[in-house]
């Protein structure tokens, strides 16, 4: 993941992070993959959560009128000892 944390609309003592997933379409012949990016903001003693519909790569919010589903904490993750 990249951290994207110079972002001024994050919260307080979060950074948003960014990774980028392709997703593959093979043929018989050959195989092409696009990429799209995934936001994820990570504060401190809390759970990260993915907040692709909440920001754009630019760290601005997206208006939440044009979300389709709410951010969902990442099973498994506890940051609370994870430097970075």
């Amino acid at each position: 993941m990249t951290d994207t944390a110079d972002k001024s609309h994050v919260p307080e003592n979060c950074k948003l992070y960014e990774m980028v997933q392709y997703q593959c379409e093979a043929t018989r012949h050959n195989i092409e993959c696009s990429p799209f990016v995934r936001l994820f903001l990570r504060c401190a003693g809390l759970p990260t959560v993915e907040v692709t519909p909440e920001y754009d790569q630019y760290g601005d919010p997206v208006s939440r009128s044009s979300q389709a589903a709410k951010p969902s904490p990442i099973k498994g993750e506890d940051i609370s000892s994870t430097e970075v």
